[in-house]
């Protein structure tokens, strides 16, 4: 058996070629695919005598928006979704058979504050401390359940 000669280099070659080729990866972002991202921050639950409000910004970052069907929490039995004054769901969007919803847009910043849309607690299966962590289950049309993790003023 003879070698070719150039066969070992040209072989070094392609190999190095194929190496600094595989490291040359593209990860699109949520935005480039089009999905749905959301992320709820700065989360906090005021108490107010027998029920709490949790106030959240929910922070969307994918293209498309989402809408905000429901919400559970382990220390309140009764959690419902209030949405005074936002923009109604897109009509593509089926709200039929559904609760209170509240329409997060993509690329948008939606707070949930008084006098506007909120989340409520009622119905605690523990009274809630100052100052502890509880998390609440915002559970959208199509990313699902996202905990908010909030602390108890």
């Amino acid at each position: 058996m003879t070698r070719r000669p150039g066969a070992a280099p040209a072989l070094l070659v392609a190999a190095a070629l194929a190496a600094a080729l595989a490291g040359c990866v593209h990860y699109p972002a949520v935005e480039d695919i089009g999905g749905v991202r959301i992320r709820p921050q700065n989360a906090r639950i005021v108490r107010q005598g027998a029920q709490a409000t949790l106030y959240v910004d929910l922070s969307s970052t994918g293209k498309f928006g989402d809408l905000l069907v429901a919400a559970q929490s382990p220390v309140s039995r009764a959690v419902l979704v209030v949405p005074p004054g936002t923009a109604p769901a897109p009509d593509d969007v089926d709200t039929k058979g559904l609760g209170p919803t509240l329409w997060v847009p993509g690329k948008s910043v939606v707070s949930l504050r008084p006098n506007g849309p909120r989340v409520d607690l009622a119905d605690f299966t523990r009274p809630l401390a100052p100052g502890e962590t509880v998390i609440v289950l915002l559970i959208f049309q199509k990313s699902g359940p996202i905990g908010a993790v909030a602390a108890v003023e």
